[in-house]
């Protein structure tokens, strides 16, 4: 039956990171019967990330385990609580028995796809990473912000994956063994024993997927003006969208579905993102070396045949 609960809260989090695999192992996750994971990206605990939390109160926050049967381990996924500086600890306010995941992917390949993701989300106005990567020293200073950015912290592409600062904290915050951090590329030379090990983890009993299929794969927009119009206009003309609302109806298209909605199916390409020149590769791989050198000393293992590889 389901469980109600006013002081219900995930027995574990996914916090991260961007753009590293958490959407498909939320996916597989949501296979397993024992298992309850809430709606991605909820954010609650995020309390220095105000533009990220929609949820007005922690009795709003509850409603998204609706569903939640008796038994089940309870899981939420939400890829800021990694960079956040507030989120592990508040979490562990509300249940010091959290576990926590981590997935981390090679910075240089995450900074250009968190790039990518913030500009289909309208939250990055500069459509040229390279460009954008530039412009982080004024933006640390409030200029050249998007006007629809959420959190200009997220826009500082080499802070959100700069990796062993973030351990770090999560580390020195979150009880013994209740950590458990991935490697992106590695989870996918083998995702059924990647997956088996966050079940032992987790522990929760064993069970194996038919297929562990590709998920929110890369994204490419066809055109950022069209995108911006389309999210625009109805913002701008409600009354006018009403009524093609209605129109749209009358000829069977879904009425639940918004223009914005429509236009981004066709307007978004799944496609690799563009290849980075050689130089502006190798100044990204120097950049993040001294990182990923600190985090090996802290996980206690190399990743040289994984990231920076050139």
């Amino acid at each position: 039956m389901d469980l109600i609960n006013k002081d219900i809260v995930p027995d574990f989090f996914i916090v991260g990171a961007p753009k590293a695999g958490t959407t498909a192992l939320d996916a597989y996750l949501r296979k397993h019967p024992d298992v309850f994971m809430c709606r991605k990206e909820a954010h609650y605990f995020c309390t220095d990330f105000p533009g990220n939390v929609n949820f007005e109160s922690f009795s709003d926050y509850q409603q998204v385990f609706d569903g939640v049967q008796e038994g089940q381990t309870i899981g939420e996924a939400s890829v800021w609580y990694l960079y956040s500086e507030a989120a592990v600890r508040e979490i562990l306010a509300v249940n010091p028995e959290a576990r926590f995941i981590a997935m981390l992917r090679d910075p240089v390949k995450t900074a250009q796809a968190t790039h990518g993701e913030l500009l289909l989300d309208l939250r990055e106005d500069e459509p040229d990473f390279e460009k954008a990567w530039r412009l982080q020293a004024a933006r640390r200073q409030g200029e050249y912000i998007p006007l629809n950015a959420r959190e200009p912290k997220h826009l500082l592409y080499k802070d959100v994956c700069s990796w062993s600062p973030q351990i770090d904290r999560l580390l020195d915050v979150a009880p013994s063994g209740s950590v458990k951090i991935i490697i992106m590329e590695e989870f996918f030379e083998d995702p059924d024993r990647g997956y088996r090990e966050v079940l032992d983890f987790l522990g929760v009993r064993n069970i194996t997927l038919d297929t562990y299929p590709k998920v929110n794969e890369s994204k490419r927009v066809k055109s950022l003006w069209l995108l911006k119009a389309s999210r625009d206009i109805p913002r701008r003309y409600p009354g006018a969208m009403r009524m093609a609302k209605k129109i749209a109806n009358t000829f069977g298209l879904r009425p639940g579905r918004t223009i914005d909605q429509y236009v981004r199916k066709g307007n978004i390409t799944h496609k690799p993102r563009p290849r980075l020149s050689e130089e502006f590769r190798e100044e990204l791989m120097i950049e993040f070396r001294p990182d990923v050198e600190r985090l090996e000393g802290i996980l206690g293992r190399s990743l040289k045949q994984y990231w920076l590889k050139g």
